[in-house]
């Protein structure tokens, strides 16, 4: 499913938590690696070739958005990890999280810490409003059952809604939760009122998640312009990996 992957960053001396976040994708088929300004890059590349994964190594002067879909698409990337110092997340007057979010087709994880407790997809946030975002990001991360341990079922509620509206949530809720049993994945729903961006957020840390998985949309009216989309929030601002998955284009 993962063959090959891009993992781009601008932090100056990356961890070997996120080396070891990479490792895990083994079971899901990653057989390369291209490494995007890895400086010191000799260390995991002995441990690439150790697990069998061919390990690519690239240093680019221009580290924007734009460059990183560029290479991604020249290298038939699968997947693109973007590991971003907070305080440099914003070049050439343009946000490149909000770039990637936008733009890539390709789903894309996006983290900004050093330093994690818990495996990337050990415990996942799972946000839904059933639109075929949502349904499509679930099939997606369906296929990550061998690494995944918990999920948790988000729906926020940012309108006023009827008794019938919250009883057709919760089926719908009940019936994901499903699915995901179904797959031998350990599920809870549960149900957030407010902004969508900011209780994402804050299930993610209620529930101790180690990356929230969200629906990439197509929109962009007046309203995602001025208040920004829920998608492109939760990606700069939460405090664990975002993985966001884009409708097939």
């Amino acid at each position: 499913m993962i063959e090959k992957l891009l993992y781009a960053t601008n932090f100056k001396k990356p961890s070997f938590t996120a080396l070891e976040g990479m490792l895990e994708l083994c079971k899901l088929g990653l057989r390369e690696v291209i490494l995007l300004n890895i400086t010191n890059s000799l260390g995991w590349e002995k441990v690439f070739s150790q697990h069998n994964i061919n390990a690519k190594v690239l240093s680019e002067k221009e580290f924007s958005g734009s460059r990183i879909l560029s290479i991604a698409e020249r290298e038939g990337a699968s997947l693109i990890i973007a590991h971003l110092e907070k305080g440099q997340k914003r070049l050439l007057g343009s946000s490149t999280v909000k770039y990637l979010v936008k733009k890539s087709t390709i789903p894309v994880m996006i983290f900004h810490k050093e330093e994690t407790n818990k495996r990337w997809f050990e415990h996942i946030i799972f946000a839904t409003d059933w639109s075929p975002s949502s349904e499509n990001a679930l099939s997606y991360i369906l296929n990550f059952k061998e690494i995944i341990k918990e999920l948790d079922i988000v729906h926020i509620i940012d309108e006023k809604l009827t008794v019938r509206d919250l009883r057709e949530i919760k089926d719908k809720l009940a019936k994901t939760r499903k699915v995901c049993l179904e797959q031998g994945i350990d599920a809870e729903f549960h149900l957030y009122v407010g902004k969508i961006g900011e209780e994402i957020i804050r299930a993610a840390r209620d529930y101790e998640g180690s990356a929230i998985v969200i629906g990439a949309t197509s929109k962009s009216g007046l309203r995602e312009v001025f208040l920004g989309s829920p998608c492109y929030r939760v990606a700069e601002e939460a405090h664990i990996p975002v993985l966001v998955i884009p409708l097939p284009r």
